[in-house]
């Protein structure tokens, strides 16, 4: 897959992905040598915590989804 076209199929995905429980972020990764997005969650839960409509797919349109437990996201202040 092209960059350009993991970066439209991210674009494309990621406001359904925001919205799922815990989810802070979403991005594009590499796992032995193949693209991969990468959703980023506060705090990872286990399958049977979670409604099915609540979980992260394994995969978007065949690209393999990998979830990432980040902790807490809070913005920075700019320091200047």
């Amino acid at each position: 897959m092209s960059q350009k076209t993991l970066q439209a199929l991210i674009e494309q995905h990621t406001p359904s992905l925001m919205a799922l429980p815990n989810v802070v972020g979403v991005g594009r990764g590499e796992e032995q040598g193949r693209e991969v997005v990468v959703v980023l969650v506060s705090r990872k839960l286990p399958l049977e915590a979670l409604q099915p409509h609540e979980r992260v797919p394994r995969n978007l349109e065949g690209v393999p989804v990998r979830v990432r437990e980040v902790g807490a996201v809070e913005a920075q202040k700019n320091h200047k």
